[in-house]
């Protein structure tokens, strides 16, 4: 067999174990999936080919294709795992001042949106959920902080699977009136959810708002 085919193989098979597992079950029976196909083409190019042999490697490389097949499954749901662990959604800390948050004309969504997920993500550029008044971040709620794929698709774009918990000020001072919720990378408005109606949050009182943020 050839190095660089090879080195090849077995660089496109790391690739799956970036995250630290270990690829050396999953390489060796690779590579011997390969031995025993060359030895295969081998045979069937020589005089008097024992037929039995033929069919012995065959079924070897055939049962080493399924173990590789089986361990690579394995793998893959033990990376999906360890990728979950790493999601997160708490509160950050109020702005020193509040900001100037609401509706944007040319907010990212679709695609657009997700890319930016991703690669803000892959970055380890903050992202926040900011809470606005419609025309500013309502201060007394702190930005949600979010990180990792905390998000789930749904016909109205990028929804934030888990729920928030909002608790009203302490008594005397005012309630809050929450138009809709910002989505901000690394301190930067990208894009708006505009509620419908708007949601009151006395004094005093706790609102849970789950299935409801969205981009």
């Amino acid at each position: 067999m050839d190095d660089a085919t090879t080195k090849t193989r077995e660089q496109e098979l790391m690739e799956q174990f970036k995250d630290g597992l270990d690829p050396a079950g999953a390489t060796g029976l690779q590579l011997r999936i390969d031995e025993l196909t060359a030895q295969n083409k081998t045979l069937n190019e020589e005089l008097g080919l024992d037929e039995q042999e033929k069919i012995d490697l065959e079924e070897q490389a055939a049962k080493l294709q399924k173990d590789l097949d089986a361990a690579n499954a394995t793998i893959a749901a033990l990376q999906a795992a360890a990728s979950a662990s790493k999601t997160s959604v708490k509160r950050g800390e109020n702005a020193p001042k509040s900001r100037k948050i609401g509706p944007v004309g040319d907010g990212l969504t679709g695609d657009a949106l997700t890319e930016a997920l991703t690669k803000a993500d892959q970055g380890g550029k903050k992202v926040e959920i900011v809470l606005s008044d419609g025309t500013r971040e309502i201060t007394g709620i702190a930005p949600i902080v979010v990180t990792g794929d905390v998000w789930r698709d749904h016909t109205l774009g990028k929804m934030l699977r888990d729920a928030v918990t909002v608790h009203g000020p302490a008594n005397g001072q005012g309630g809050y009136a929450i138009d809709g919720y910002a989505l901000l990378i690394d301190g930067k408005q990208v894009a708006y959810c505009k509620r419908s109606d708007v949601i009151n949050v006395a004094t005093g009182s706790t609102v849970n708002i789950a299935d409801d943020i969205y981009f």
